[in-house]
């Protein structure tokens, strides 16, 4: 992973074979400032992701080892959050078809480039009932 940042705009590469949102959470430790960030764009390709959908209370997931194009991903990262990131993607296949849902991990295949505005919020995830929302302080 190579990152740089100036004014509270992140822009990162992670490369071939990378865990991806894993990485990410190194740059808690090098910008101790940033508590908190929001997914502004990504674009590159994913192998080996997982994908899943909320319902009944648990998460139903889908494993994908086709290497796909990440055509979408938005959510939000937190060092006070567990989890510490929340992401839904879309990714489309050779055939143009798209699969989506709540991104859970993948690996970079080839390289993906993420664009993140940090931000000094601090956003925690409280309990309410059977979900996790999102809190801003």
């Amino acid at each position: 992973m190579v990152y740089k940042e100036h004014s509270g705009l992140i822009v990162i590469r992670l490369d071939d074979g990378e865990i991806f949102p894993d990485e990410l959470k190194s740059i808690f430790d090098d910008i101790p400032y940033m508590e908190s960030g929001i997914v502004l764009s990504a674009l590159g390709m994913l192998s080996d992701f997982e994908l899943g959908y909320f319902r009944n209370g648990e998460y139903h997931r889908d494993r994908f080892d086709t290497p796909m194009e990440l055509i979408a991903i938005s959510g939000s990262i937190s060092r006070n959050a567990d989890p510490w990131y929340h992401f839904h993607a879309a990714l489309a296949n050779k055939d143009k078809s798209v699969v989506g849902g709540h991104l859970f991990q993948g690996r970079v295949w080839g390289t993906l480039e993420i664009f993140l505005l940090s931000s000094e919020l601090k956003l925690y995830r409280v309990p309410k009932g059977h979900l996790k929302v999102l809190d801003i302080i």
